[in-house]
């Protein structure tokens, strides 16, 4: 394919929207930026060009090449971006460093202590029918409390709503 067929098909509408809703969808993802949408943009646009002279007009329709193509621009984006998050790193600790070994100050008791007198106190400030559901939550499921009190989940997510407040409220969001 020519260099001006090529480019003509990178600069159509259609090519154009889909880089286009292609690049924000990643520049949303954690670990893109809004400001990273151009460039983006112009990654797909590369990988389209460079592609184009695997397309068969006989075998394949255009807006379906273009769309795989960019999906798997996408996805490489994605993955080399990422991909450096997975090396493993060796971590020297100040015990390395120094060649001395320094205690290490860990009350996993008295932590566990606390947390347990933290729910208590948030389960007792509970009227009864969210303690009661609270309870059976700890070893039920949802699905399971809904049916055992013979109530739509959709009611019961309600008043797990309420019961999240006041978990969140104690600042125990993590233990709900």
């Amino acid at each position: 394919m020519l260099d001006r067929e090529k480019e003509k098909i990178v600069l159509a509408a259609y090519a154009r929207a889909i880089i286009y809703r292609k690049a924000r969808s990643i520049a949303d993802l954690d670990g893109f930026r809004p400001s990273d949408v151009s460039d983006i943009e112009q990654d797909l646009r590369i990988a389209l060009y460079e592609s184009l002279d695997r397309f068969r007009p006989n075998v394949g329709e255009i807006h379906l090449f273009i769309t795989v193509v960019v999906e798997r621009a996408k996805a490489r984006i994605i993955r080399h971006r990422f991909r450096g998050k997975r090396k493993a790193t060796t971590i020297q600790t100040l015990d390395d460093l120094t060649g001395r070994r320094f205690p290490v100050a860990h009350n996993r008791d008295a932590e566990h202590s606390e947390l347990r007198h933290d729910l208590a106190v948030v389960l007792a400030g509970l009227p009864d029918e969210l303690r009661d559901l609270a309870e059976r939550l700890k070893m039920q499921t949802i699905a399971e409390v809904a049916r055992e009190k013979q109530i739509p989940r959709t009611s019961l997510m309600r008043q797990i709503k309420h019961l999240r407040r006041r978990f969140e409220k104690a600042h125990l969001r993590d233990f709900l």
